[in-house]
């Protein structure tokens, strides 16, 4: 996990950052409130624009938490699942907005979302209502 408030040299952080290991990171100073607040402690003038975070984050693989309860959240299932092997995903969910809201940050940390075809659709569908707990409203 990692807190970042400026990149000195975004080109080594780079290098640095592809390595194998997962990285989940939160950066402050993004905004011009909190580039005031980091100049106000650190004495730094320019922090990195919330623009070249995103774009250094999304080109080297890390995934950026956008709260301290999200970064620990993050870390949390992480430690208990074993790393993909590829960036292609599937998402069940039981909710569109659900979906639609893992689709887009997928697509923003560099993944891909898989399209499934009908017929595997209709398999989860019919498994997931067959191991259903809850009754149907009537």
């Amino acid at each position: 996990m990692l807190y970042q408030e400026s990149i000195s040299n975004p080109r080594k952080f780079a290098r640095l950052a592809k390595r194998k290991k997962l990285i989940l990171a939160i950066a402050s100073g993004v905004t011009p409130a909190g580039a005031r607040a980091i100049a106000s402690h650190t004495g730094a003038i320019i922090s990195s624009s919330g623009v070249a975070i995103d774009a250094l984050f999304k080109q080297t693989g890390i995934i950026r938490a956008s709260s301290i309860d999200e970064l620990f959240s993050i870390s949390a299932f992480l430690l208990h699942q074993p790393l993909p092997k590829g960036r292609r995903v599937c998402i069940v969910t039981n909710g569109g907005g659900l979906g639609a809201i893992t689709s887009d940050w997928c697509e923003q940390v560099g993944l891909e979302v898989a399209e499934l075809k009908p017929e595997t659709m209709e398999k989860l569908r019919k498994n997931s209502a067959r191991h259903c707990e809850c009754k149907e409203p009537s």
